[in-house]
């Protein structure tokens, strides 16, 4: 029996350290999809987002934040955030795209944009093997461990990290 409890235990451990999970890249011009590894990736031409903990924030490019009187960043009304953390577990130390943020309604995901309607949101969703929640309120579809919400004017692509080993940030 112990045996078993072990090899679980190395078997999850393998899957969640080693074997990313994700969904293919859909037909889309954002620059990168979520759970992309960017490892290495020289972000100098990107603007930083400030105030995460755990993790780093840019600006999709061409995207400058305006700055108000007390220094806070204030995002643009149409912009493009992708959030590098560690996946599939923040222990795992590699860097990958586990969010994206879009208000931008010149960005396409399956050609559908923040400008989308419900019916075209369904659809679309659907055929890519995409699931309605029906726990969270708007329109959040899921496929493994990426969620993808469509609200008023913003579209929020995220993977699931998980932290095995309880790290505080």
């Amino acid at each position: 029996m112990l045996l078993f409890l072990c090899l679980g235990a190395i078997l999850l451990f393998a899957m969640v350290f080693f074997f990313p999970r994700g969904v293919p890249c859909p037909e889309t011009n954002l620059e990168f999809w979520i759970c992309d590894n960017v490892d290495g990736f020289d972000f100098s031409e990107y603007r930083q987002r400030f105030g995460l903990m755990g993790g780093l924030e840019y600006y999709g490019k061409g995207y400058v934040p305006s700055i108000d009187e007390d220094g806070i960043q204030i995002d643009p009304a149409h912009c493009v955030i992708y959030t590098v953390t560690a996946y599939p577990d923040y222990a795992s130390g590699t860097s990958h795209i586990t969010r994206i943020t879009i208000t931008d309604p010149k960005i396409h995901i399956w050609g559908l944009t923040v400008d989308a309607t419900s019916t075209d949101i369904m659809t679309v969703m659907e055929q890519n093997g995409f699931r309605h929640s029906t726990t969270d309120i708007g329109l959040t579809y899921t496929r493994g461990d990426i969620s993808i919400r469509f609200s008023k004017g913003c579209i929020t692509v995220s993977a699931e990290v998980t932290n095995m080993f309880g790290i505080q940030f």
